[in-house]
């Protein structure tokens, strides 16, 4: 809604005293400046618990996490690696032909796109496709717990691993990765990936847009601990984790309520409710009496130099 020039000019606002003015000046000052310093404060845990979830996954995939771990068990400290491949089934989907109206429905068969791996787990899709298009397209559904890995896609999505909470298809920017858990834990498996998230970008080619493939996940290296170690390495990671949820649930919760503040603030000088007032102050009719008194000399005085 657009506003004139005159229904400006009838707005009703509250006028205090001249000396209030000051104050409720002076107080939001102060007050606004150190609600900005503690939404400082708050940006920076939220940094330290991201790199506190990366350090975590570091530890947990270079063998530091378990050192203590491996001592009381007495086993190895050295771990042989493996790939991908070796210990799952890596495939791929693709994107129906759109023009078909056959082929996508408002419900159906949940079709995942690379834009959904920012999540840890998928439990809902943004799209659905029928059953005509996985016959046409000789589309794969994957089952619950397959990982799928971002080949490609904007920003920072090349690299993102996330988990299906539900049977899917998945179009061709996602590598979908079904691991053998006779082989290795598929939980663990989910961790390495995401612990060597850089690693893996660093794999992809091509021009503006970098891309993996199906061969480069496939290939792609995995450390292989006892599986008695993997099992430990997850709890111990999902308890950590589960710390910094807590923490990130009440850093939110902080951040909502400094972000009420300033209008909270704003409200209440305005209902003349954030300083005392002064009896001794000028009243404000007066103040606005004056106000008046100066509009038409004003006026007359501009009136004055445009005829000279």
């Amino acid at each position: 809604m657009n506003i004139t020039h005159e229904r400006f000019s009838q707005l009703i606002v509250p006028v205090a005293p001249r000396p209030e003015q000051r104050r409720i000046a002076d107080k939001l000052d102060s007050v606004l400046t150190r609600v900005e310093a503690v939404n400082s404060r708050l940006a920076r845990v939220a940094t330290i618990l991201k790199r506190f979830r990366q350090s975590v996954l570091a530890a947990a995939t270079s063998g530091r996490l378990t050192e203590d771990w491996r001592s009381q068990q007495g086993v190895q400290s050295d771990w042989p690696f493996t790939d991908v491949q070796s210990v799952a089934q890596v495939g791929t989907g693709s994107t129906p032909l759109r023009s078909n109206p056959a082929f996508f429905s408002p419900t159906g068969i949940p079709w995942i796109t690379s834009a959904a791996t920012g999540q840890d787990r998928v439990t809902a899709a943004v799209e659905y496709v029928t059953q005509a298009a996985i016959t046409t397209h000789r589309l794969r559904v994957y089952p619950i717990g397959t990982l799928l890995v971002a080949m490609y896609g904007e920003g920072k999505t090349r690299g993102q691993v996330t988990e299906l909470g539900i049977c899917a298809t998945v179009n061709q920017a996602c590598a979908a990765v079904v691991v053998d858990e006779t082989k290795m834990l598929r939980s663990f498996v989910k961790l390495a990936l995401q612990a060597t998230y850089l690693e893996m970008r660093v794999l992809a080619e091509g021009g503006n847009q970098p891309n993996l493939n199906l061969a480069k996940v496939k290939g792609f290296p995995l450390p292989r601990p006892s599986k008695a170690e993997q099992a430990e390495i997850v709890r111990r990671v999902e308890t950590l984790f589960a710390f910094a949820n807590r923490l990130e649930a009440r850093l939110l919760a902080a951040q909502a309520a400094t972000e009420r503040m300033t209008p909270a603030l704003l409200a209440k000088a305005f209902r003349g409710e954030l300083v005392p007032q002064d009896p001794n102050d000028e009243p404000a009719t007066e103040l606005l009496r004056r106000l008046k008194a100066d509009r038409p000399e004003s006026k007359s005085t501009q009136g004055r130099r445009a005829a000279a």
